[in-house]
């Protein structure tokens, strides 16, 4: 039988901030404003009553000192590369979840330190070295539960093989992220991800649907069985080409959204989700500029959008230009995990 897969993810506390600010916590009270909504504050902020998805007023009104700035999370992205480069010399095969969220397969880190915390104490000592000490670590098998450790107390924290079920069992259902489950559950006298994960899968598959069951999975833990490679039938695979170069990314990843759409449907005919996907860049030199996502939970159309996007916009960092102006067909191979 298989080992789990383990894996190892670096998370940088309220990295909006530290993208726009420039430094490392502490910050001084300093909220981020989307459309006059609070999408990120810092620590000093929290502790006065401020919090996430209030509006603007109710924040000020919570501490009228309070410093706020617009949030681009574009902006996240172009600052978190320069982190993934310094990840990728410490240990190849860095893997983006998100912008301040990455991720490593643990395998091959802790062979070459001679274990799992010890691996993550030293890529944790060589990431303060490189001006990045506030980034915590969780070891666990797979992504789902090695995030959820990294956000735990410790700054490297490790969750043996086989006890995610543990683990995960007290932790409330709003790390699911799904706020429709969330609500539907918590009516029905569910809290926990214990308790979601006691319900009988084929109920909530029949309820919920492959999304629903896929987090009811996650729920329980079963990133900590053996993970084997699907085999993908090559339809589910899209490619675009463009018959002129697109010279915007926002324009590439607005063309791109009813193909994402087309991905995400043939898989919940497959009754299939993707956890993992390729995305290859084709510039008009013929150049391939490749790079593999992971999610912790399952991809989304809009989160397909967002990583053609976010890689462009990557490129065009490198490049030093808006985007890549020669960029003219991309091509996504979905692999499901």
């Amino acid at each position: 039988m298989n080992a789990p897969l383990r894996v190892l993810v670096l998370w940088f506390p309220d990295w909006p901030l530290r993208a726009v600010l420039g430094t490392p916590a502490p910050h001084p009270p300093t909220a981020l404003l989307r459309a006059g909504i609070v999408t990120a504050c810092t620590a000093s902020a929290r502790e006065h009553g401020v919090r996430t998805g209030q509006r603007r007023r109710t924040a000020q009104g919570a501490f009228p000192a309070l410093t706020l700035l617009p949030h681009d999370p574009v902006h996240d992205e172009r600052a978190f590369h320069p982190v993934l480069k310094t990840l990728e010399r410490l240990s190849p095969g860095v893997s983006l979840l998100r912008p301040g969220l990455a991720a490593l397969r643990a395998r091959g880190i802790a062979r070459y330190h001679g274990g799992e915390l010890e691996a993550g104490i030293a890529l944790r000592e060589q990431l303060a070295k490189n001006g990045y000490p506030e980034v915590r670590i969780g070891i666990a098998d797979g992504p789902f539960t090695a995030e959820l450790a990294a956000r735990s107390a410790g700054p490297v924290t490790v969750i043996p093989p086989g006890k995610a079920p543990e683990f995960l069992s007290p932790m409330p259902l709003q790390v699911l992220r799904d706020e429709e489950l969330t609500s539907l559950l918590i009516r029905l006298g569910v809290h926990t991800l214990g308790e979601f994960a006691a319900l009988p899968g084929h109920e909530v598959r029949a309820r919920l649907g492959d999304r629903g069951a896929r987090l009811h999975a996650l729920s329980g833990g079963s990133d900590s069985r053996p993970l084997t490679p699907v085999e993908i039938d090559p339809e589910l695979a899209r490619e675009i080409e463009f018959d002129e170069p697109l010279g915007r990314a926002d324009q590439i990843a607005f063309a791109v959204r009813q193909t994402a759409d087309a991905v995400t449907v043939a898989l919940g005919l497959a009754s299939l989700v993707c956890t993992e996907v390729r995305i290859d860049l084709t510039d008009a030199d013929d150049r391939v500029h490749s790079r593999t996502w992971l999610h912790p939970t399952c991809f989304d159309p809009g989160d397909l959008v967002d990583r053609v996007r976010w890689q462009l916009e990557a490129l065009a960092a490198e490049s030093t230009t808006e985007t890549p102006d020669d960029a003219h067909a991309f091509g996504g191979i979905l692999v499901v995990r």
